[in-house]
This record gives structure tokens, sequence and C-alpha cells, in this order.
């Protein structure tokens, strides 16, 4: 096996950290988290539908759109961060920084272009496809708060603290880093 370690160091004049998130921002995800858990389960499956590639791609390799992180920054952003780990921690993350509670709407995030496919998959394998989008890992999908960003709008920011509306038939089994 080969294992290719990179580091990137450099600076910023205006940093957006998870911490500028405000009462009244939308939240916004640049697209669908869930894609890269899929693609472990379809690896320890050995599946080969088009459908199942595509998640297999997503775990093995995943697409990160910087240009979208671009345009959150461009978009003025009050926080920003990618979601490598999951969805759930990535969120208590910027709540708990900004202090702040965000209010996640699964009746938005279920209109994302790619979630009828994704659903598809999950149920095919007797998955709750909340269990993959919301706790699943490895996605590399950018999350950020503001006013009018380009992306997917997923829910608003509120006063209070943590994040709601994450809520599954049982509780997440998140991405843990191999130990």
């Amino acid at each position: 096996a080969i294992s290719i370690a990179m580091t990137a160091i450099g600076s910023v004049e205006d940093a957006i950290t998870r911490a500028g998130a405000q009462v009244g921002d939308g939240i916004y995800i640049s697209s669908l988290t869930g894609w890269s858990a899929a693609g472990l389960a379809i690896i320890e499956k050995d599946l080969e539908t088009d459908m199942a590639l595509h998640a297999v791609s997503e775990f093995c390799a995943p697409t990160v759109d910087y240009s979208a992180a671009v345009q959150f920054a461009n978009g003025k952003a009050t926080s920003l961060c990618d979601i490598s780990d999951a969805f759930v921690i990535q969120a208590e993350q910027i709540a708990t920084a900004s202090a702040v509670q965000l209010v996640v709407e699964k009746e938005l995030i279920s209109k994302h272009p790619e979630f009828e496919t994704l659903s598809e998959l999950a149920d095919s394998q007797g998955i709750d496809v909340w269990q993959w989008i919301l706790a699943g890992g490895e996605d590399h999908v950018f999350l950020a708060t503001g006013q009018d960003l380009d992306g997917f709008r997923i829910g608003t920011v509120q006063a209070g603290s943590g994040v709601i509306g994450v809520e599954m038939k049982k509780a997440p089994d998140t991405w843990r880093h191999f130990q």
C-alpha cells in the first residue's frame, strides 16, 4: 500500500472560522454529504452498480469543490469548515464556537438533487440514509453560515446552543479516525 501525506502552510488576511455564525444566518452545504460513508458500506459488501461505483469513488478519492469554498468566502460567509469527520460533529463545532444554535431542516436536505439517488442506495442496503448524511465522514463538503450564499441552504442559525433537527432513528454512528 502506498500512503502519501501532504501539509500546506500559508496564511490568510481574513480567516473565516467556525466562531462567526450569527443569529439569522442561513446554513449552507456545498454538496450533499453521505457519499463517502455509502462508498465504505459498498466496499464492505462488494457491490458493483452504477450508484455503488460513484459512492466508492467518493470514498476512495473524495471530490473537493474548492470553488465552493471560494464562493462561500466571497459571499461573506460568517463561519466555514469542511465536513471531513461528520456533519453532526462539524455543525456542533460551529454552534459551540459561535455560541448559537443551528437549526437543520431535513426537508431542505431531502430536496438536494442527489438525495433521491443516495436514498435509493441506502434503501437497497437496508440503511437509514440519514446515518450516511448526518453521521458519515470523509465527504470533504463545505459547511457555511451567512446570508444568501451560493450553495444549498439547509437551515437557519438562531439564539441558543447546539444543533437541532438532526435526530435519527438510532444514535448516530459517527466517523471515527482509525486508532
